[in-house]
């Protein structure tokens, strides 16, 4: 009785065994015609879904692609299809239309949309992931966060993964990445350096299992990817440290541009938006993360109560952050854009500063947009995260087999300067953020906000010039002519101050020329104006026009011995 009875004991034991083991590793794994048809759905649905597929990639390009897939699909693993299909979606370059890969996202903080994506079905295998979190800060890329068990890691800056430059290994990952500009790419590249089915797939690395990282200094290290649902403390290398954690990363996951959804991380209002005010230098400080009404407060109580704040006050500055703002609504906009109007001092050039950065993106860009048309107000930071003129509002949709997400982009949004290729608004001032900076607490950007000292237009106008390109001083000028509060003033020295140095310092006669042209449209008695025009007129062999203009000095000035000058070098030639 007691043989039987172990008997039955092992029989039992071998049953349960065999049913744990068929439940981890006997699913029906998808057939190879399960994944053509996964296949099929996401190419007919980008070329008949998407606003104008082929603005970027040419049909032919996709469909050389997805049939080269087709042919290899039955000697693909799963991962190799998954980031197959990653890459097939990313060859449109339009952010807003991308392929959501099986991953962890709490610690890699890649963009998954407002809403967490949904999970494949129970036969396909989540990604796995490092333990570490890649930045890019402007000197290189470093370990910014990691599990508390691989901790010694923070703060070290990465050169090579496998064999492969950390360059050379970015270079290969990006194929599978949906970006429109290099702030984007800044942005998302480092996380997919993380995703261990991805760095294999691509031949970065000969395991999924162990990946060898190579850290300034030859520090080499083997690091074992977690899974999907591993619950290990992290750990950001502030916290680790001790170091205060700067203003811009107050109310947000704590996670240096890392996204985070709202059904996970925006509960409270002040993780939508909230403001701040220094009586020191005077500086207001209002952080906007959201453009979504929060329900206790909406976006214009909220930014009413603000702009009502920075008054009683009588702030010097507004310092408007966007630098966490993944977008929304671009219909939110209009809170932010009226509540500025409003403002008292908003006409006097260097009284508002808007950081944007690689995080700024959808509805952000839509927002920075409408304020860099309507409004004098200095950019700094980084590009956007994506362009003016873009196809985005994207809509998701599942493969039908696999239940892999992808979104794709159905509405096209225009910028407001006509030109097709923006890769963002334009920065006034870059600020980067290096690795030395974050380490210490310093935000490089609410610095120079802080500091930025205005002295008078003429300066700033050259200035602007000279850091950026003669859109953006242009621009500076147009604001100036069509504020009704600014434009009674006289501004005709300002694009004289420009003309002035691109003709004198840079021999550039003909653009000089043109802004002279335009000032003395709306200030037809600047003498410096008319002067300098004739004198490069003389130099272009445009005789008459010169004469034409000296003669309009003498009318309006008959003493001006300048303009009597150069009408008898003209007589004499």
């Amino acid at each position: 009785m007691k043989l039987i009875y172990h008997k039955k004991i092992l029989l039992l034991f071998f049953i349960i065994n065999v049913t744990i083991l068929t439940g981890q590793t006997t699913q029906s794994k998808l057939s190879t015609q399960e994944w053509i048809e996964d296949l099929d759905f996401l190419v007919n649905t980008i070329k008949t879904e998407h606003y104008k597929p082929y603005t970027t990639v040419s049909e032919k390009t996709i469909d050389s692609l997805s049939e080269d897939i087709r042919q290899k699909i039955a000697t693909y693993s799963d991962e190799k299809i998954i980031c197959e299909f990653s890459k097939l979606t990313a060859l449109l370059k339009w952010g807003h239309t991308r392929f959501s890969l099986p991953v962890n996202n709490d610690h890699l903080g890649l963009y998954l949309g407002h809403l967490r994506e949904k999970r494949p079905k129970e036969n396909i295998a989540m990604f796995s992931t490092l333990p570490v979190r890649f930045v890019k800060f402007s000197d290189g890329i470093y370990v910014e966060s990691t599990t508390l068990y691989n901790v010694s890691l923070l703060g070290k800056r990465l050169t090579h993964i496998g064999d492969y430059t950390v360059e050379e290994a970015i270079k290969r990952m990006s194929s599978y990445i949906s970006y429109e500009n290099e702030s984007a790419f800044n942005l998302l590249a480092p996380s997919y350096l993380s995703i261990a089915e991805l760095l294999y797939a691509e031949g970065i690395s000969n395991s999924k299992t162990s990946i060898k990282l190579t850290f300034h200094n030859d520090d080499q290290v083997i690091i074992k990817p977690i899974k999907f649902n591993n619950d290990s403390n992290w750990i950001d290398y502030l916290t680790k440290h001790n170091i205060s954690k700067p203003k811009w990363l107050k109310n947000t996951d704590n996670g240096i541009w890392k996204i985070v959804t709202n059904d996970e991380f925006y509960t409270k209002v002040d993780q939508y938006y909230w403001y701040d005010f220094n009586p020191e230098d005077k500086s207001f400080y209002i952080k906007i993360n959201y453009l979504f009404h929060h329900p206790e407060k909406s976006l214009g109580i909220f930014m009413n109560e603000a702009m009502a704040t920075a008054t009683e006050k009588n702030a010097e500055k507004i310092i408007l952050d966007l630098r966490h703002n993944r977008g929304g609504s671009s219909d939110m906009n209009r809170a932010v854009k009226l509540a500025l109007q409003r403002w008292s001092k908003i006409s006097d050039f260097g009284r508002v500063f808007v950081i944007i950065g690689r995080h700024s993106y959808s509805a952000s860009i839509m927002l920075a947009m409408d304020l860099e048309k309507d409004f004098n107000v200095l950019f700094i930071g980084e590009e956007l995260g994506g362009k003016p003129k873009h196809i985005g509002d994207s809509q998701r949709f599942s493969l039908p087999n696999s239940g892999l997400t992808f979104r794709i982009s159905v509405r096209e949004h225009h910028d407001w300067t006509g030109l097709s290729n923006r890769s963002s608004v334009w920065l006034h001032y870059k600020t980067p953020l290096t690795f030395s900076d974050y380490k210490q607490g310093i935000d490089p950007s609410l610095q120079f906000a802080k500091n930025y000292l205005f002295k008078d237009v003429e300066t700033e106008i050259v200035n602007l010039y000279k850091t950026t390109n003669i859109n953006v001083a242009l621009l500076l000028y147009y604001h100036l002519l069509t504020d009704p509060k600014s434009a009674v003033k006289d501004y005709s020295g300002v694009p004289y101050a420009l003309a002035n140095y691109l003709y004198k310092e840079e021999e550039k006669d003909r653009w000089a020329a043109s802004i002279l042209g335009v000032n003395l449209e709306y200030y037809a008695k600047h003498v410096p104006s008319l002067l300098l025009l004739s004198e490069i007129q003389l130099k272009l062999k445009n005789i008459e026009e010169a004469k034409e203009n000296l003669n309009k000095v003498l009318s309006i000035d008959s003493s001006n011995s300048e303009a009597r000058a150069l009408l008898n070098r003209i007589i004499k030639e």
